[in-house]
């Protein structure tokens, strides 16, 4: 398994309880527009890759036949399963987006919400969801991203001080390259939905250290105006209390035919 996904599977078992917890990750319009595009019907079956304590997974059970949840993290896999052990058509498996261990053409559906910004290689990530996803089948994509170049250091540092596993938070016009390059026909996908996060939930819900925590303020704080009004960033009293983060959410397809 890449080394990276190894040290990133060890931090996130930690994490399991929090996540568990989190009204971000439970429900929200970047769920409920996956779920429009997913489509999912009582013959499909779905994987839902970087599941984390399953959400999302969770979701789509409520009609699709079967349901996997795939996650290298044990702790998270742990949550997942003490959460959602009453959904029969639901199970929560080991494995990585660049080796799920499934066979070639085998899902209707695959879903990857809130997760792919920690993956090491998209390209190694995509050829891994074609070659599982049957041909016609769906792949839908929620993933934070980057507004614009000029905050995209400032956003980068943001996320990584948070969150030592963050790999890139990519620009909506290089999720399209990306979808294209993997030989996936991109259907539609925009970045018109956000959620403002409480700055500090946001913060903790890392378990980080003093110093991560203090770093991260201290980035709002030091925020550029810009960056300011396009993440909606709203203060009191000096302190920032809350920021909007910007989602894609993407349809792609694997092609009949190559």
């Amino acid at each position: 398994m890449n080394s990276k996904i190894v040290e990133t599977a060890k931090a996130w078992s930690e994490l399991g309880s929090n996540y568990a917890s989190s009204e971000v990750h439970k429900q929200g319009p970047s769920l409920f527009k996956l779920l429009e595009l997913a489509r999912a019907n009582p013959n499909d079956t779905c994987l839902d890759i970087g599941t984390g304590t399953g959400h999302t997974a969770a979701a789509l059970a409520k009609t699709a036949k079967y349901v996997y949840g795939l996650d290298p993290s044990v702790g998270m896999r742990q949550a997942a399963t003490e959460l959602y052990s009453g959904i029969s058509n639901l199970e929560f498996v080991d494995g990585t987006s660049e080796n799920t261990n499934y066979p070639n053409n085998h899902f209707d559906i695959v879903t990857a919400r809130h997760t792919l910004h920690h993956h090491p290689s998209m390209p190694k990530t995509l050829a891994e969801i074609k070659r599982v996803l049957k041909p016609g089948g769906r792949l839908i994509i929620v993933d934070e991203i980057t507004p614009n170049s000029a905050l995209n250091d400032w956003y980068h540092e943001l996320e990584i001080t948070r969150d030592p596993t963050h790999i890139r938070s990519y620009y909506l016009s290089e999720w399209q390259e990306f979808i294209n390059s993997a030989g996936l026909k991109w259907i539609v996908g925009d970045a018109k939905t956000s959620y403002q996060l409480d700055i500090e939930k946001w913060i903790m819900r890392m378990k980080p250290s003093p110093e991560q925590a203090d770093k991260v303020r201290q980035l709002f704080t030091e925020a550029s105006p810009q960056a300011k009004a396009v993440f909606n960033i709203q203060y009191k009293d000096g302190l920032a209390l809350s920021f909007k983060i910007p989602m894609a959410v993407i349809l792609a397809v694997k092609p009949e035919t190559n």
